[in-house]
Order: structure tokens, then C-alpha cells, then sequence
């Protein structure tokens, strides 16, 4: 909330976790009893996403290591690909993603690529 605040007000700031950050931090621990850090990390956040999977109906469901899957940050609209990426897919596949359920394959584990 600190990011979207100082975004929203169009504070600059010398880095992600600068001065201003810090002011905010410190002073939002202080008022709320809080204990907001700049060392934090979102897998929980991630994790609840992981089972929103997709899958493209095209020729690349075929080919490893991907078998067409993808993991996607939405379950609203099929995963959202760079233009380089999407151009590249409808170039040499063309397929249509559709959300499936999570697959039980152990093999994919750690080769699924997460879209952005």
C-alpha cells in the first residue's frame, strides 16, 4: 500500500525502499503497531494464483517442455503474452488457450512458464 500511495501521489523517491518508503513504514509501525519491513517476499501471495492453469488447443500442446500449458496471474481471460511472445506463438502454433485444471504431472513441475 506504501508502493501504491507514493505511485498515486507522485512522490519521487530515490529507490523501491528509499527515504520515502522508510518514512512511511516508520510511521505506520509506529501509529498501527505494525512491523512492515522492506524484506519481504509474496509466495504466499504467488501460490494462491497457482492453480489458475491454462492450456493452448494448437500444436504446441505437443511439443516439450511446456506441453502448452501456462500459468496464468488471472483466471478472468486466457494468459496475457508480450507481443513478441504472442506473435511468435500465433506464428508457429496459432492454438486458443482455455483454463484447465491444474495437471497432476510431476514432470512439468519447475518447467511451466508463468505469464505476467
Amino acid at each position: 500500500m506504501i508502493h501504491a500511495y507514493i505511485t498515486t501521489q507522485n512522490i519521487q523517491d530515490n529507490d523501491d525502499h528509499g527515504d520515502e518508503f522508510c518514512k512511511h513504514m516508520e510511521r505506520i509501525n509506529q501509529l498501527g503497531r505494525c512491523n512492515i519491513s522492506i524484506h519481504h517476499d509474496f509466495r504466499d501471495e504467488v501460490n494462491v494464483y497457482s492453480d489458475l492453469w491454462w492450456r493452448c488447443d494448437g500444436p504446441c500442446q505437443a511439443k516439450e517442455p511446456f506441453l502448452g500449458y501456462e500459468v496464468a496471474p488471472t483466471n478472468r481471460q486466457a494468459p496475457s503474452v508480450s507481443s513478441l511472445r504472442k506473435s511468435k506463438h500465433d506464428k508457429t502454433c496459432g492454438g486458443q488457450y482455455t483454463k484447465v485444471p491444474k495437471p497432476d504431472y510431476g514432470f512439468l513441475k519447475g518447467k511451466v512458464k508463468k505469464i505476467s
